[in-house]
């Protein structure tokens, strides 16, 4: 049994996090920033792409590095006078600017973000590296199984999305970037239903349809909505943060119930603490120290030990799981 004092923690510590994580949702999103819309930043760009893009005599072509990633000559001026001004706002001791929705990082070998694209790239190699140990110690006949390896390929799509958008930000790179979250979110949703009714899809095809089905539609009219109607990032935001506290509800449901017979019942609710806390980083917003570490990436880097606590508990939920299962028949 889970002690009076434990579950009070749990609780203060699960109300924190939905106040902080609905606290996030309501953080619009921009495209524009006070750094772009500066006049200074402004006269910059023109001057740059005045002697250096359109005259032909001063024109040279942009480091191998840079035409990889398809930075072209406006927007190396724009990156150069960015970093100018920051460089000037720094000594002076005035306040840094964000530029088009973003902080003047530092980029490498023409990646944008690099702390960012790195934490993205671990993330996704710590769910692929748990591939062939889920599909080695979950029991081929364990109803699970396929959602745990479906999830961990969803996830590794998100992470790869996610390290292309910050190492270059175009328009269909944050999209795809947003969407592949979304998925992700609602798959875990998902994979949290299915594991609480516990729904084996040989036995209830009908019920797993169903319910899988709810799940496209509502992904699919997201998606559109954003598509064809309009890209509205408080509405993306929004309905992020209600899919993923629908799904950490599916998940401290399931940790109450199973508290006294299962042996490790408590690390969902651990994963779902430690993800919001994760997320309340990006309340605490900053100019990147050394032009390369900012809140969000180190958001980034804080949910790649929490991907292995989780992955942990699958592989002992699984084992558990199945053998009561087996106990039953």
């Amino acid at each position: 049994m889970v002690s009076g004092r434990r579950l009070q923690w749990v609780i203060t510590l699960f109300v924190v996090t939905l106040c902080l994580t609905c606290y996030l949702s309501t953080v619009p999103g921009v495209s524009a920033s006070s750094g772009d819309r500066s006049p200074v930043f402004r006269q910059c760009c023109e001057n740059c792409e005045s002697t250096l893009c359109h005259d032909q005599s001063n024109r040279k072509p942009l480091p191998l590095g840079l035409r990889l990633l398809f930075w072209n000559c406006p927007q190396n001026c724009q990156y150069e006078c960015m970093q100018t001004i920051t460089q000037e706002a720094k000594l002076q001791g005035e306040r840094i600017h964000q530029y088009f929705g973003k902080w003047p990082f530092y980029r490498f070998l023409g990646i944008q973000e690099p702390a960012s694209t790195v934490f993205s790239l671990l993330n996704g190699y710590a769910h692929w590296s748990h591939w062939s140990v889920l599909r080695s110690e979950l029991h081929p006949n364990y109803y699970m199984r396929p959602w745990y390896l479906m999830y961990l390929v969803v996830n590794v799509n998100t992470w790869l999305w996610s390290t292309v958008f910050h190492m270059r930000d175009f328009g269909w790179t944050e999209k795809m970037d947003y969407f592949s979250a979304g998925f992700s979110v609602l798959f875990m949703l998902l994979v949290a239903v299915i594991r609480n009714l516990r729904l084996d899809w040989r036995k209830s095809p009908q019920a797993v349809k169903s319910i899988v089905g709810l799940h496209l539609v509502a992904f699919l009219a997201h998606v559109s909505y954003l598509t064809f109607w309009k890209f509205d990032y408080g509405y993306n935001m929004l309905a992020n943060v209600l899919v993923g506290l629908l799904c950490n509800i599916m998940w401290v449901t399931w940790s109450w119930r199973h508290r006294s017979s299962h042996p490790m019942a408590w690390r969902p609710t651990l994963c779902v603490l430690l993800i919001s806390a994760a997320m309340s980083l990006e309340l605490f917003d900053f100019p990147p120290f050394l032009g390369i570490l900012d809140a969000h990436s180190l958001w980034h880097a804080s949910t790649i030990p929490i991907i292995f606590m989780f992955y942990n508990f699958v592989r002992c939920d699984a084992d558990w799981d199945y053998k009561v299962l087996h106990l039953k028949k």
